[in-house]
């Protein structure tokens, strides 16, 4: 079965959300006690945040339900799908995100770039609005990254990676809309 080929990435997944999830948590208290010192740089916040986010399992969860035969043979090429789209799922929650999180004490893609000392991808002082533009930016990058990887499917029905591009994309638009502690009883984008 797909389950007993794939299953082991699912498994993984769903640790990598719980020990992504503890990291966060650790970040967010010692970021409220001492702001700088606590702050990861920006590609250690989004390697945790990429998997805290709670995608990954999800996704692994989808390629097992398309029952691509061919999907265990191309696990590392998927995989490269699942980062890129939790990363974007990631991105666009910070973004949707920002001033809650920054009032429940909580870390952001925003704050990070706008704070976190030696970090070069913004100038010195940078706004949230630069920070904005920035996070947007890389969204694209990634999405039409993703885009193109799933154009040029690897399985051979294609469906696997056409549930990464549709997740991605719909979780994405979900959250230019909404915010999942937010959303409740107000709809889902169509």
């Amino acid at each position: 079965s797909l389950y007993g080929q794939l299953g082991t990435e699912w498994a993984q997944a769903l640790n990598g959300t719980i020990q992504a999830m503890r990291q966060e948590n650790e970040w967010a208290a010692a970021f409220q006690q001492n702001q700088l010192a606590a702050m990861p740089n920006y590609d250690e916040y989004l390697d945790c945040g990429r998997r805290s986010v709670g995608g990954p399992p999800h996704m692994w969860a989808a390629i097992l339900t398309t029952n691509d035969s061919t999907a265990a043979q191309q696990r590392a090429f998927l995989g490269r799908m699942v980062d890129q789209s939790a990363a974007i799922i990631r991105l666009a929650n910070d973004l949707q995100t920002y001033e809650r999180e920054l009032a429940e004490g909580k870390l952001n893609s925003l704050q990070i770039l706008c704070h976190a000392p030696h970090d070069d991808r913004l100038p010195a002082g940078a706004s949230i609005h630069d920070a904005s533009q920035y996070v947007q930016a890389q969204i694209e990058e990634t999405l039409d990254q993703l885009l193109a990887m799933g154009q040029q499917p690897r399985t051979v029905t294609g469906r696997p990676e056409r549930a990464l591009v549709r997740i991605a994309q719909y979780v994405a638009e979900f959250y230019r809309r909404n915010d999942f502690h937010t959303a409740m009883g107000q709809g889902v984008p169509g």
